[in-house]
């Protein structure tokens, strides 16, 4: 990050603290191998407009991002793992080879220029705002399994918004940024996916044997599968499929929980250590 992005980040207003649930193993009543150590954040606000108009109103051009960021916790590595998924998110640039991928201050800077420039080669726009909104927040905290939920919402003069939810899931242990298949039980991915595709279907009420392509929803192979884009929280295990991913934007968004009593047997929980 520059040292103009770093000194703008620093000035950020802290709103508040938030405390970890360390402790916390989803209702499951399974002990940890290891004592869990606390974990704590910091809220961070932080708000730019254009020519500054009022942030929601007609025609504003504006950006919001409210994030937390661990204040302290159980390792330095699993601090710098979530800073930085965080930092990503709070980006949100369209390519993520730019340079302002290093930079989220001047990433809202840009997106406000491109407003403005927009305006001045077309007039007759200019009383369309875009917006950019960027919610960072704790989702839980369960089993070894640190996660983080991110909904942005943008618009940026198209046929009509786009929002989207992102979980990162950590481990506990060490930091490192976790994948589905890392959780899944030997043997159980079938069994979970099973599961999965049931929650999908009532879900979005196709019920079987209907065929989910029939419904719009595209898998690869034409069989349902759960993605990547999981969070571990205090009810079970999430899963978000965002517009576009398996269907029309009309279709939106299709969110799922697969509870523990369903899921704990299949799931290794907590993460293995590496």
């Amino acid at each position: 990050m520059s040292a103009r992005g770093a000194i703008a980040l620093a000035a950020l207003v802290m709103v508040g603290a938030l405390a970890g649930c360390g402790g916390d193993t989803g209702g499951t009543n399974v002990a940890l191998p290891w004592k869990p150590a606390s974990l704590t954040w910091q809220h961070r606000h932080f708000e730019r407009t254009l020519d500054s108009c009022i942030v929601g109103a007609s025609g504003c051009t504006w950006v919001r991002l409210d994030w937390v960021e661990p204040a302290g916790g159980p390792s330095v590595a699993l601090r710098e793992s979530l800073n930085a998924w965080v930092r990503t998110s709070l980006l949100d640039v369209d390519n993520a080879g730019d340079t302002l991928a290093r930079d989220p201050i001047a990433a809202v800077d840009s997106f406000i220029a491109q407003n403005r420039a927009f305006r001045v080669q077309f007039p007759d726009a200019a009383s369309i705002g875009w917006y950019r909104d960027v919610r960072v927040e704790t989702f839980g905290d369960t089993l070894g399994v640190v996660t983080l939920r991110s909904t942005s919402e943008r618009f940026g003069g198209g046929a009509h918004p786009l929002r989207t939810v992102l979980y990162g899931a950590f481990s506990r242990h060490d930091g490192h940024r976790l994948a589905l298949d890392e959780l899944v039980a030997p043997g159980a991915r079938a069994a979970l996916d099973s599961l999965g595709e049931q929650a999908f279907r009532a879900a979005r009420e196709v019920p079987a044997p209907r065929s989910l392509r029939d419904a719009m929803f595209t898998f690869e192979g034409d069989r349902f599968h759960l993605n990547s884009n999981f969070g571990v929280g205090r009810n079970g295990l999430t899963v978000e499929f965002n517009p576009y991913e398996i269907a029309p934007y009309a279709a939106g968004p299709t969110s799922i929980t697969l509870g523990w009593s369903a899921v704990r047997s299949l799931l290794r929980l907590p993460p293995p250590r590496r």
